[in-house]
C-alpha cells in the first residue's frame, strides 16, 4: 500500500533494487500472489531486467506456496 502510494505521488521511481527487495519480501510473507503481480508490473517497465535475484526471490515465493510447476516455468526462463 506504501509502495502503491508513493508511486502515485511520483514520489518513489522503482528500481531494479525496489523490485527485488518487495518480491523478497512476499516470498518470507508466504504472499506469492503478490510476487507475481510485482514480476509481472516490472516486466511491463521496459526501462528494468529481471536479475537473478528476481528470479530466485520469484522461484522461492512460489516454492514456498506450493506452486513448483511456475517455479520450474520460471527457473527455465533463466536458462
Amino acid at each position: 500500500a506504501l509502495f502503491d502510494e508513493l508511486q502515485q505521488r511520483r514520489q518513489l521511481e522503482p528500481t531494479i533494487i525496489t523490485y527485488n527487495a518487495l518480491i523478497s519480501a512476499c516470498e518470507k510473507g508466504g504472499h506469492w500472489e503478490k510476487a507475481l503481480a510485482l514480476f509481472d508490473e516490472l516486466q511491463q517497465r521496459r526501462q528494468l531486467e529481471p536479475t537473478i535475484i528476481t528470479y530466485n526471490a520469484l522461484i522461492s515465493a512460489c516454492e514456498k506456496g506450493g506452486h513448483w510447476e511456475k517455479a520450474l516455468a520460471l527457473f527455465d526462463e533463466l536458462q
